[in-house]
């Protein structure tokens, strides 16, 4: 039997092997993206070869999971309600929609200073304050709002045994999941869930968007992984060197982060959660998604600036022989990055 001192030094030899995978990835992906977008910018510049594009299509899946029910949940719990609502109403949707709200963590006297709740919520589960609050907010019957009081991992995340409660598996969340069915809303920061959760979405065809602010500063990242095309607007794949970061779940609650937080972190959060909510609108309405990324700047630099146009090729067989290639190496790439999380 091998020695304690052994097996750290195995594992730690596992890390650098591991490490030393994603920075390769990492760099491949970046340089075939880097190549495509040179040569796809003619094209898109070309007047006839844009005429042969348009913008991804979207539809609204039946089942929404939204990750995070804190600083921007919150926020976006209000509005995801009635945009869903008005859609049903004016028969925009029409078949069923969930919306779930997946947070371990509970409500603190330090949350009221920024995040979406009030002093009768304080000891509470954050989604379930969120989903049973504004599910009285849903104005029609083929809408609902719920909760998972957990946090949202996959089976390779080391779930301390002590703390295996406040742990669900994506695969079982998603278990009968279908391309068409899901779509996954991420609201949380470390690095260890977004890499779980875009992994599975990646290797299952499930749409993702990534949303994250800091004081000021924040942007809205959406992954097609349903239509192929997450190497163009996926977290991953507009911030591939976030991927080198590995934090894991604090199992504190981080009310001490509101605490310290500069007076900007509310505008942030909320305008984070009007972007997300936007966006949603606007991709209903409108029944494509025109953008895959939008970043926003509070405080006296205030600003929102939607780029990286989503557009897909319409017929794929009439696609230019460069665009194939360009695009080829890149989705190529993309597959080697999700691979080493």
């Amino acid at each position: 039997m091998a020695s304690a001192p052994k097996k750290k030094k195995a594992a730690e030899a596992e890390a650098v092997v591991q490490k030393s995978a994603i920075e390769i990835a990492i760099e491949n992906f970046s340089a075939a993206k880097d190549s495509m977008m040179s040569k796809l910018a003619p094209m898109l510049s070309n007047l006839f070869a844009r005429k042969t594009m348009s913008p991804m299509k979207f539809t609204l899946p039946q089942n929404i999971l939204v990750v995070g029910a804190g600083g921007t949940g919150g926020w976006f719990a209000p509005k995801i309600a009635k945009i869903v609502s008005d859609a049903l109403n004016k028969r925009i949707v029409e078949h069923q929609v969930n919306v779930v709200f997946i947070d371990a963590d509970n409500v603190e006297m330090k949350n009221l200073r920024r995040q979406n709740f009030v002093q009768p919520d304080v000891g509470r589960n954050k989604a379930e304050v969120i989903a049973t609050r504004y599910n009285h907010s849903v104005t029609n019957q083929n809408m609902r709002m719920s909760f998972i009081a957990a946090y949202m991992v996959d089976k390779s995340y080391p779930i301390p045994e002590e703390k295996a409660d406040q742990f669900v598996y994506i695969e079982n969340v998603m278990a009968n999941c279908k391309k068409e069915s899901y779509l996954v809303i991420n609201l949380i920061d470390n690095m260890a869930s977004r890499k779980a959760i875009h992994k599975f979405c990646y290797n299952n065809g499930v749409d993702v968007i990534d949303v994250a602010n800091n004081d000021y500063n924040g942007q809205l990242n959406y992954a097609a992984y349903k239509s192929g095309l997450g190497h163009i607007g996926s977290f991953f794949a507009v911030y591939p060197d976030a991927a080198k970061d590995n934090d894991m779940i604090v199992l504190e609650n981080c009310a001490d982060a509101d605490v310290q937080a500069t007076e900007q972190l509310f505008n942030a959060n909320d305008m984070a959660a009007t972007i997300l909510g936007t966006f949603l609108a606007n991709a209903l309405a409108d029944g494509v998604i025109p953008h895959h990324h939008v970043s926003f700047c509070t405080g006296s630099n205030m600003s929102i600036t939607a780029n990286h146009s989503f557009m897909a090729h319409n017929d794929v067989t009439t696609a230019p022989a460069e665009y194939l290639e360009a695009t080829g190496a890149t989705i190529s790439g993309y597959d080697q990055l999700v691979k080493s999380f």
